[in-house]
C-alpha cells in the first residue's frame, strides 16, 4: 500500500497538470484521479469520480461489461491494454478516447491498475471526415482529377477510368494535357488560366479526346485548392461527358423546325425559308410559286390498313416529291397528309404547272407498303408571289381553296388560285356555318320517296331523302351540302340524326297498318369514324320496330375500296337483320365480279 501511495504521489505530482486523464482503478472502482481525467468526462473534481465505479463513464451497462471483459482479459494476459474506444460524459455526449492501462501487480489486474485516457475525438471526426471525403470522390458521378501547382496528376477517381479510358496508374503522374485534343487553340488555355488563377475558379465547354482516340464533349469545372499561407497547392478538376445531352439539345433543335416522321421542315422553319425566297423575288424580279399538297384517300388507306402503313406511305411519297423538285426548292408537311412547297425563282406559271404535273405523274405507280399495292393520288392548289400576294398566311389560304378546287374537279390534279375560287370558299365557309345552325335549329327534314311493286302497283317500302329547308323557305341541295358535311364531319351528327328520324317515323306507319321497309343512306364517313350499327340497333330499339325495317344504303364508292371495316360494318347490319343495298352502281368502278364478295341484298343502278 504504501508503495502503490508512493507510485501514486510519483504521478500526481507529474500528470497533475498533464493533457491526458490518469485514473488508478481497484475492482473497476475510481480510486484516485487527476482533474484532466473529471475534465475529460464532465465532473467537477477528481473528488467527484472517486468511489464510482467505471461504468459512470460508459453509456450503457452492456457497454462497461464488455469492454471490460476485453480490457482486463489483456491486462492479464499482456499486463497492458491499449484500445480506442467510445465513452460517455456526465451529460451523455459522447467522446472517443486512446486508453492505456497497465496492472500494477500483473498477477491481479483487479487489484490495482493505472489507466491513461487521451481524448481524440477530433482526430476521430477527422479520420470519418477524410474517409467520407475519399468515399465521395472515389464514388461521384463526375470524374475528378487531382493535380498539383504544375498540373500534374496525383489522384483521379472511378468516374475518371470511365469517361477518359485512362486507369489510376496510367494517369497519376502525368501532366493534365494527357486529355487535350487539340480542339482548342493555345489561347483559350491561355485564358483559362488566366482566369483560374485570378479567382481561383473555371469552368466551361470544352472537346478532349479518350485513351482511343475518340474525341468527346465535356463539361469542366476547376477549383483551386490553397495553402495556410494562401500559396497554391492543388488544382480540383471535376467533368461529364456531355455527348448525349449534347445529341438530345441538338434532337431537339431539330425537332423544334422539322417533322420527326419525314424530318422535312415545319411551318416554322418554312416562314424562315418562304421569306428568304420572297426577299429574293423581289431582288430578281422573278416568281415563286406556293403550291399546297394533300393526298387523296389518306385518311381511309390509315384507317383501314393502319397508323404504321400510313406513316410509312407518306414517307415514300415524300421520297418521289424530292425526286422531282430542284435543291434550292422547299418542301415542307403541315401536318397529316398536308404538304407545302416553294418554288423559288421561277420565270412564269407554266413553270410552276410543269412541277405540279411532274408531282402527278410521280405518283401513278402504285406504292409498295409492307406487302399492300397502294394508289394514291395528290391535288394540288397552287398561288403565285407576287401575283397573288407576298405574304404568307395570305399565299397558304388561297393555295389551300386552289387545293380544294383541285379536289372538287375530280382528285389527282392541280388548280391555281383565281379570285371566284375564293368566292365560292367564303361561301362554303358560309354554308358550314349555317350547317351548324340548322342541325340545332331543326332545318333539316326527311322526305320519303315511295317504292312500289310493278306488279301490283302497291306500296311496299321507301327510301328517306335528307332535305334542308332555311328559314326564309330557300332549300339547300343535297348535291351542295352533304360533300361539305362529310369534309368537316358534320356528317356524324346529321346521319345519326336521319337513323333516329327515319325510325320514328316507321313506328308512326307500323301504328297506322303500314307495315313497310325504309331506306336509309350511309356515308362513307360514318362507315370509318361512327359505331353504325350500334347506333342503329339503339334507334330500331328506343322506337320499337325491328332493325329488318331498315335498308341501309351504301355508295359503290364507298363498298369498292375493299376495307375489311367496310365487310365487317356490312357483317354487323346482316347479324342485326337489316338488309344492304349498294346505290349509284354504274357512276364508279361497276365491277359486277367484286360484288359476288360482298352480301349485298339490292342493287340501284344509277
Amino acid at each position: 500500500e504504501i508503495h502503490i501511495q508512493q507510485l501514486l504521489d510519483e504521478l500526481r505530482a507529474t500528470f497533475e497538470n498533464a493533457h491526458v486523464g490518469i485514473a488508478h482503478l481497484r475492482n473497476r472502482v475510481f480510486v484516485n484521479c487527476n482533474a484532466r481525467m473529471a475534465e475529460l468526462f464532465g465532473w467537477d473534481s477528481p473528488k467527484s469520480l472517486i468511489g464510482k465505479t467505471t461504468e459512470t463513464i460508459y453509456a450503457s451497462h452492456q457497454d462497461w461489461q464488455e469492454d471490460g471483459e476485453l480490457a482486463y482479459d489483456e491486462l492479464a494476459k499482456t499486463g497492458v491494454s491499449d484500445r480506442e474506444y467510445q465513452f460517455s460524459k456526465r451529460d451523455g455526449s459522447s467522446v472517443w478516447c486512446h486508453r492505456t492501462g497497465r496492472a500494477i501487480n500483473p498477477k491481479d489486474p483487479q487489484g490495482g491498475s493505472i489507466w491513461v485516457f487521451a481524448d481524440i475525438t477530433q482526430r476521430r471526426q477527422q479520420e470519418a471526415q477524410l474517409r467520407l471525403a475519399h468515399t465521395v470522390f472515389e464514388h461521384s458521378s463526375e470524374a475528378l482529377m487531382l493535380t498539383d501547382r504544375a498540373g500534374i496528376i496525383a489522384d483521379v477517381n472511378r468516374a475518371f477510368t470511365v469517361v477518359t479510358g485512362y486507369s489510376a496508374e496510367e494517369a497519376i503522374g502525368k501532366p493534365a494535357s494527357l486529355l487535350n485534343s487539340g480542339h482548342q487553340p493555345k489561347e483559350f488555355y491561355a485564358e483559362m488560366w488566366q482566369t483560374l488563377l485570378a479567382t481561383g475558379r473555371w469552368s466551361g465547354e470544352l472537346i478532349d479526346r479518350r485513351k482511343n482516340g475518340e474525341c468527346y464533349p465535356k463539361w469542366l469545372s476547376i477549383s483551386t485548392a490553397y495553402g495556410q499561407h494562401g500559396e497554391i497547392v492543388n488544382f480540383i478538376g471535376s467533368f461529364q461527358d456531355i455527348s448525349e445531352r449534347k445529341a438530345a439539345e441538338e434532337k431537339i433543335r431539330f425537332l423544334a423546325h422539322h417533322d420527326a416522321l419525314t424530318t422535312l421542315p415545319n411551318r416554322l422553319l418554312l416562314r424562315d425559308r418562304f421569306g428568304q425566297a420572297i426577299e429574293q423575288c423581289k431582288r430578281t424580279g422573278k416568281l415563286m410559286a406556293f403550291m399546297f399538297l394533300d393526298l387523296d384517300e389518306f385518311k381511309g388507306i390509315n384507317d383501314s390498313l393502319g397508323h404504321r402503313v400510313g406513316d410509312e406511305l407518306l414517307i415514300a411519297v415524300v421520297q418521289r416529291f424530292r425526286d422531282c423538285l430542284r435543291e434550292t426548292d422547299t418542301i415542307s408537311r403541315q401536318g397529316g397528309d398536308e404538304f407545302i412547297i416553294l418554288l423559288s425563282d421561277i420565270d412564269s406559271p407554266v413553270a410552276a404547272a410543269a412541277v405540279a404535273n411532274k408531282i402527278l405523274n410521280s405518283m401513278t405507280m402504285p406504292f409498295d407498303i409492307q406487302g399492300h399495292q397502294i394508289n394514291s393520288s395528290v391535288s394540288i392548289g397552287i398561288a403565285m408571289a407576287p401575283i397573288d400576294g407576298g405574304d404568307f398566311d395570305m399565299l397558304l389560304q388561297k393555295a389551300d381553296i386552289a387545293m380544294y378546287n383541285a379536289k372538287e374537279r375530280g382528285r389527282g390534279r392541280f388548280s391555281f388560285f383565281r379570285q371566284d375560287m375564293n368566292d365560292a370558299a367564303l361561301n362554303r365557309h358560309r354554308l358550314v356555318n349555317a350547317m351548324h345552325k340548322a342541325l340545332d335549329g331543326g332545318q333539316f327534314r326527311l322526305h320519303y320517296q315511295p317504292q312500289t311493286s310493278i306488279q301490283d302497283n302497291s306500296l311496299i317500302g321507301s327510301e328517306a331523302l335528307l332535305r334542308w329547308i332555311m328559314p326564309n323557305g330557300k332549300s339547300i341541295s343535297p348535291v351542295e351540302f352533304i360533300p361539305i358535311a362529310e369534309e368537316t364531319g358534320l356528317i356524324l351528327p346529321i346521319g345519326e340524326w336521319v337513323i333516329g328520324e327515319a325510325c320514328r317515323q316507321l313506328r308512326q306507319w307500323h301504328d297506322a297498318g303500314l307495315a313497310i321497309k325504309t331506306a336509309v343512306n350511309v356515308s362513307g364517313v360514318q362507315i370509318y369514324h361512327a359505331d353504325i350499327p350500334s347506333l342503329l340497333a339503339r334507334h330500331t330499339r328506343e322506337a320499337g320496330i325491328a332493325p329488318s325495317a331498315i335498308e341501309v344504303e351504301l355508295t359503290e364508292s364507298t363498298l369498292m375500296k375493299d376495307s375489311q371495316i367496310v365487310r365487317e360494318v356490312i357483317r354487323e347490319f346482316k347479324s342485326l337483320g337489316c338488309s344492304v343495298a349498294i346505290d349509284d352502281f354504274g357512276t364508279g368502278y361497276s365491277s359486277l365480279a367484286y360484288l359476288r364478295k360482298l352480301p349485298i341484298d339490292v342493287m340501284k343502278i344509277d
